[in-house]
């Protein structure tokens, strides 16, 4: 039996081969984009660490936590922290 010029039978010529064949034509597209997806999710690179603490250094000085006196010198301690860090990491 012919069905709309696919070949005899119901699952066409190839049979439960192009059914199989089918479906992973389908997936590997699928599942290169999921790999993709999750691989540049995890290259998503963190923010070096003082540049997050300067972030909360400047909201504790922006809700007047701390003073200016006090903000500049706990500044001036982080960027010497993360100098003396670079120079002993090269």
């Amino acid at each position: 039996m012919m069905i709309w010029g696919y070949g005899p039978g119901i699952f066409g010529t190839y049979g439960w081969g192009g059914i199989i064949m089918g479906l992973s034509m389908m997936a590997i597209p699928i599942l290169g984009g999921i790999f993709l997806f999750r691989y540049f999710q995890e290259r998503r690179e963190e923010p070096p660490a003082w540049k997050s603490a300067l972030e909360a250094l400047r909201k504790r000085y922006a809700r007047g936590e701390i003073t200016e006196e006090e903000y500049q010198k706990i500044k001036s301690d982080i960027i010497k922290s993360e100098f003396e860090n670079s120079l002993h990491s090269h």
